[in-house]
C-alpha cells in the first residue's frame, strides 16, 4: 500500500480489482422468466383442455337419432343423405363454445346443427325442403342460388325461430347444411324487430302531424 504525499489517503498498488460480469445475473432471471413462463403456460394449457373437454361433452352424442331430435320433428333430415359425424361435430363446437362464453345453456343460440352428404342435386334437395318445411308451417324468407353467386341456400321461420337449409355441390356430392337458431337467437331477432318497428313509428310521427 502506498500514500499519496498530497492526501492522507491510502491509495492501492498493484492491478485494478477486476469488474465482474452481469451476464450471469442476466441469464439466471432470463432463465428463471422462462421457467416461470413454462409452468403458468402448463397451467393455461391444462385449464384450456379442461374447458375445450367441457364444451366437447356439451354437444352430447352426434348420431342420426340424436341429430334429429336437436332439430326437431317438423325439420328433418335430408332421406337421401347420410349424416357426416365429424363434420357436424367441427360445425358443433364453435357454436357450443360461444354460447358458453356468453354464459348461455347449450342450444341458447341454435339448437340444432347437421351436416350430410348425397349424391342428389343442390336444387332436388332444395326442392325437397320448400316442400316439406312448407307442410310443416313453416314459411320461405329468403333465398339465394348458385346464379346469383353464392351457395344455394334457403331460409325459412315459423314463428319466431328460424331455420336454414344449404346446399353446395362438392367432388361429385352435395354438402347439405342444416341449421336451427334456439330461443336466444330469436328473442334477439323479435327484439331488432320491436326497435325498428318502434323507430319506424317515430319518424312516422311527425309526418302524421
Amino acid at each position: 500500500m502506498q500514500t499519496d504525499p498530497r492526501v492522507s489517503v491510502p491509495v492501492p498498488s498493484g492491478e485494478p480489482p477486476r469488474r465482474r460480469s452481469m451476464w450471469p445475473w442476466v441469464l439466471g432471471g432470463c432463465g428463471g422468466c422462462a421457467l416461470l413462463m413454462i409452468v403458468l403456460l402448463a397451467i393455461g394449457g391444462g385449464m384450456l383442455a379442461g374447458w375445450i373437454s367441457d364444451v366437447a361433452r356439451t354437444t352430447g352424442p352426434v348420431d342420426q337419432a340424436a341429430v334429429q331430435k336437436s332439430l326437431g320433428a317438423d325439420f328433418p333430415l335430408y332421406p337421401a343423405a347420410t349424416l357426416d359425424v365429424p363434420s357436424t361435430q367441427a360445425a358443433l363446437l364453435p357454436i357450443r363454445a360461444a354460447e358458453k362464453v356468453a354464459g348461455k345453456q347449450p342450444g341458447a343460440m341454435f339448437r340444432g346443427v347437421a351436416l350430410m352428404r348425397t349424391r342428389e342435386t343442390p336444387e332436388k334437395v332444395l326442392a325437397y325442403y320448400d316442400r316439406e318445411l312448407k307442410q310443416a308451417g313453416w314459411s320461405q324468407v329468403s333465398s339465394r342460388g348458385a346464379a346469383s353467386g353464392g351457395e344455394p341456400q334457403r331460409s325459412y321461420r315459423k314463428g319466431r325461430e328460424v331455420a336454414v337449409v344449404k346446399a353446395v355441390s362438392q367432388s361429385g356430392e352435395t354438402m347439405v347444411t342444416l341449421m336451427r337458431g334456439g330461443p336466444e337467437l330469436a328473442s334477439r331477432r323479435g327484439r331488432r324487430r320491436s326497435s325498428a318497428g318502434a323507430s319506424g313509428a317515430r319518424e312516422a310521427a311527425p309526418a302524421a302531424r
